[in-house]
């Protein structure tokens, strides 16, 4: 009776043993979570205007004139941008302004038309724009010669977009006046801000 129970008390530690060393030797696999996690980051887009001021100099009613300096703004965007343009005028309506006497000079034309053909003798200011690039330049600007698009004073209009990515792609813009005879005197001026969006 005590040889079985021996033989019994034997097995027993031999189960534990080979359960402990399985357990050692064979650990249970070891489980984790990783969390993972990201940011989505608005449109980065930079929208850089090389030029401050530009003139007209002295105009009269016998030609079409061209502002002596053009400006050149380099776009750059990781998605979609639209470059804008947008006339301060006269504070009601876009145009080369003067406020003695106060007078405007519409733009593009009387009838604050999107497009116009400017003609010596007639009122009407304007801007021509362009590029070497891929960035589309909307057709109300993509203007040569004496035609030229107008500029807006409610809204921003837009110049250029691109609906894919960008990289210092140049757009250049031209401004072109033109007066009549009865176009009073003075100083003029107009205060044309460029931007960029994602819309």
């Amino acid at each position: 009776m005590i040889k079985k129970i021996e033989k019994i008390a034997k097995a027993l530690l031999i189960f534990s043993l080979a359960g402990l060393l399985t357990a050692w030797y064979f650990p249970e696999p070891a489980s984790g979570a990783v969390t993972v996690s990201a940011q989505v980051v608005a449109g980065i887009i930079t929208c850089t205007t090389d030029l401050t001021a530009t003139n007209f100099g002295d105009i009269d009613s016998s030609i079409i004139y061209t502002a002596g300096d053009n400006s050149t703004t380099t776009v750059s965007s990781n998605g979609s941008i639209y470059m804008k343009a947008i006339s301060v005028g006269d504070g009601s309506g876009p145009g080369l302004a003067t406020t003695s006497p106060a007078y405007l000079i519409p733009s593009p034309d009387a009838a604050y038309s999107e497009t116009a053909t400017l003609a010596a003798g007639t009122e009407g200011y304007g801007i021509q724009a362009s590029t070497t690039g891929t960035i589309t330049i909307a057709t109300r600007y993509l203007k040569t010669g004496d035609d030229v698009g107008g500029l807006a004073s409610t809204s921003a209009a837009v110049v250029a977009s691109s609906s894919a990515a960008v990289t210092d792609e140049i757009v250049e813009i031209i401004y072109k006046a033109a007066v009549s005879n009865s176009t009073p005197a003075g100083s003029y001026e107009d205060t044309v801000t460029i931007s960029c969006s994602t819309s």
